[in-house]
């Protein structure tokens, strides 16, 4: 499997700050998520997104799936569905998209599963999955841009 930094050097110059962005603001959605909860972590992770130098705007929603998928790949350790939700968000609000962070639960057998996914125009853009359906919606946790 590629490196992230060969990943990088092999893209086109957008593509590259793109992706450089991408991996700033999943880590710290990591970070954050650990140290202050949700709320906080989504409104500091969409500012990060907002005011860093090395991001801009895509040039189609499609490529922030991508990113995050790519980078998240190639980085050490592992990024869960939530820090990916949080990173997305921040990338599509910067980007002038209104996303919605939708968190779900699934019970079954006194197991208990947990799944957080971006939801863009009716349609899941970040953490879709075959089953998506067996989780429960929780209520609404839509996240304005800033």
């Amino acid at each position: 499997m590629r490196t992230l930094l060969g990943e990088v050097l092999s893209q086109s110059s957008s593509r590259r700050r793109l992706l450089c962005g991408t991996a700033m603001l999943i880590v710290s959605s990591k970070v954050l998520l650990a140290l202050v909860g949700l709320d906080r972590s989504v409104r500091w992770v969409g500012y990060l997104g907002r005011v860093s130098p090395p991001y801009r705007p895509v040039e189609s929603v499609e490529q922030i799936p991508w990113s995050i998928d790519t980078v998240a790949a190639r980085l050490p350790g592992e990024f869960d569905c939530l820090d990916r939700a949080v990173a997305g968000n921040a990338l599509l609000a910067a980007s002038g998209y209104r996303g919605r962070i939708r968190l779900g639960v699934d019970k079954r057998d006194d197991a208990f599963e947990a799944h957080a996914w971006i939801e863009w125009n009716d349609e899941v853009l970040i953490g879709d999955l075959d089953d998506l359906d067996r989780f429960r919606t929780l209520p609404e946790s839509e996240v304005a841009p800033f």
